[in-house]
């Protein structure tokens, strides 16, 4: 069980999941579809970027710690572009405008690349809420936080199919391409966050 997903899940309720499809002009299951190919990407650039040093651990921190102190940015996306202001230097940047990984996304959602790119950021304010709201209610320090996030990525790779973990272990093996491969992921997120949704 990941209780990241589970506080992402909630905070893509239906006004949220409305606004995206609204302003990417799709109805809201291709959104669903579109969202739960996206989300790994988001979460492998965090967890990469948190990993790489106790300093990049804690500036992670500090910025989930300021963007949980306001509900609204973190939990609208609408409000991507304050929330993003408040992330370490060029994070989201290089998690969004990477075109290798829009263009994987896009081939696996099957949406054009520019709506894909449109999306991206619109995410990371719920992503960054549910992990304002996981460090709240655990307490979470940069390592803890940091764990949480390896955790997510380990508890996406052992539910896709057993060719994805091939992919996936490959990818593990060549950094440069672990967010494309992340992907394969989005079958089961699909599932997994928006089943017990109408």
């Amino acid at each position: 069980m990941s209780v990241l997903l589970d506080m992402i899940g909630q905070q893509l309720n239906g006004s949220n999941l409305q606004t995206i499809s609204k302003q990417l002009g799709l109805d809201a299951s291709t959104t669903q579809e579109a969202i739960a190919h996206s989300l790994p990407s988001l979460l492998s650039g965090m967890s990469q970027h948190a990993s790489s040093s106790p300093q990049a651990a804690q500036d992670l921190h500090n910025a989930i710690s300021q963007v949980a102190n306001n509900a609204n940015q973190t939990t609208n996306p609408s409000q991507a572009q304050p929330v993003q202001a408040t992330l370490p230097s060029g994070l989201m940047q290089k998690i969004t405008s990477n075109q290798a990984t829009i263009d994987q996304i896009a081939a696996n959602s099957g949406l054009p690349a520019s709506q894909i790119q449109q999306l991206l950021p619109m995410l990371a304010p719920m992503v960054m809420g549910a992990m304002g709201q996981a460090k709240q209610q655990q307490g979470l320090n940069p390592n803890s936080l940091t764990q949480m996030l390896k955790d997510t990525e380990s508890h996406i790779a052992q539910n896709v199919s057993p060719k994805a973990q091939k992919v996936l272990q490959f990818a593990g093996e060549h950094k440069g391409q672990i967010e494309t491969a992340a992907m394969a992921g989005g079958a089961f997120l699909l599932g997994r966050l928006f089943s017990k949704r109408s």
